[in-house]
């Protein structure tokens, strides 16, 4: 059914999550924030997470909106601000690697900026979709 579906998805989704952050812990990924310069490849590869990541939360944010007045509904909405999150992190983190160099950042902004932002205010939408 239905439910047992976004119950699934929500435990693999959650299993994937708490194991990537394992591993960027054990890499030494994610929370330090470094101004050094990385390559196209790098750039290339953390665009393309948080594209991913992007489409993750868009997904569990609908999900959440589709679960208002059932029992799945909060597991449902702290999925999706999680992925919201970690979207944001790594677009933060992107420009942070990319500062100092001359119109790269800008051009990130350009092409990522009202997305990332876009997903912010979905999010949002979350809070107010429910009536407590």
């Amino acid at each position: 059914t239905h439910k047992k579906r976004i119950m699934l998805r929500t435990t693999v989704s959650r299993l994937l999550r708490r194991n990537a952050g394992a591993n960027n812990a054990v890499l030494g990924l994610g929370s330090t924030r470094r101004s050094i310069s990385i390559s196209s490849d790098e750039q290339m590869k953390l665009e393309q997470e948080i594209n991913a990541t992007f489409a993750e939360a868009r997904e569990e944010i609908e999900a959440a909106m589709e679960s208002v007045g059932t029992t799945y509904f909060n597991d449902d909405a702290e999925i999706a601000k999680e992925l919201t999150r970690d979207c944001v992190a790594k677009y933060e983190e992107l420009l942070t690697k990319c500062e100092g160099e001359a119109g790269r950042k800008e051009k990130i902004q350009r092409s990522m900026g009202l997305k990332i932002e876009q997903l912010k205010a979905e999010c949002n939408l979350i809070d107010t979709a429910h009536d407590d």
